[in-house]
């Protein structure tokens, strides 16, 4: 899973996202899910969870709790957070905290 060649490039309460540089692919670590994805995945995952308002009111009558799905590329998987875990989400996903740089392969200090 991790290799050598991998980075933590942000990190917060609940998560962390690596990348590998030899592999090409982020691993992106929140709570109990770990997530693999080649950029183009990832930015795909970016678009949805912008875009969350969509599939909330797409997918109310099938989740009846508080939650908010999120569809993955994976057709019969579908992720689930409250309201709290989706901005943690959301902050590794940007990474928020580090720059304003989103997904570039530069060395970022986690100062």
């Amino acid at each position: 899973m991790f290799y050598k060649n991998t980075k933590t490039i942000f990190r917060n309460s609940n998560g962390q996202i690596s990348y590998c540089k030899k592999c090409k692919i982020y691993y992106i670590e929140f709570n109990n899910i770990l997530l693999e994805l080649y950029i183009e995945e990832l930015m795909y995952l970016r678009d949805l969870i912008l875009n969350q308002e969509e599939w909330v009111a797409r997918n109310k009558k099938l989740i009846k709790t508080e939650t908010i799905p999120v569809p993955t590329l994976q057709e019969n998987l579908i992720l689930l957070f409250d309201k709290n875990q989706i901005e943690e989400f959301k902050e590794l996903l940007f990474m928020k905290k580090l720059s304003n740089k989103i997904f570039t392969h530069y060395d970022y200090s986690l100062n």
